[in-house]
């Protein structure tokens, strides 16, 4: 059975929610307290609609290798969008920064980065899903429309 927990980080406060497959609410909940989460509700949910411990778009799952989007943190490009590839994942299941990678980010001009050169690396990049009550954050990353 699937489970929607909306959790809260013991040390940050930040809150997302978390799918997570399991037998009952009580073992859900001893998941995400285990992993330093406090957790304000819980509800089981159709398998259809669970993102499998994380939220991408179109249910993908981030690998070293996938192509994504980069939305660029600062310069005259802030908020440009640039093609990536992922080198590194530091974890897929985390329920507060699922998707968190490290990034190989190609440059449209010189002035995208600071940083010359073609291309640039990031690291510790969160995903973030484009929707309309979350628009574009710079310095995330997210699947290509």
């Amino acid at each position: 059975m699937w489970y929607r927990l909306s959790v809260a980080d013991r040390e940050s406060g930040t809150e997302a929610t978390w799918d997570v497959e399991c037998g009952n609410e009580k073992e859900a909940a001893h998941r995400a307290e285990q992993k330093g989460y406090l957790v304000s509700s819980i509800e089981q949910i159709p398998d259809e609609t669970s993102h499998g411990g994380h939220h991408h778009a179109n249910d993908r799952e981030p690998s070293v290798g996938a192509m994504v989007h980069y939305i660029l943190p600062d310069g005259s490009q802030r908020g440009a969008h640039r093609p990536a590839v992922i080198t590194h994942l530091w974890s897929k299941d985390h329920p507060i920064h699922p998707g968190l990678s490290d990034l190989c980010v190609f440059k449209a001009k010189n002035d995208d980065f600071i940083a010359p050169g073609a291309v640039v690396m990031v690291t510790a990049v969160s995903f973030r899903e484009s929707t309309v009550e979350k628009p574009d954050a710079p310095g995330t990353w997210h699947w290509p429309e």
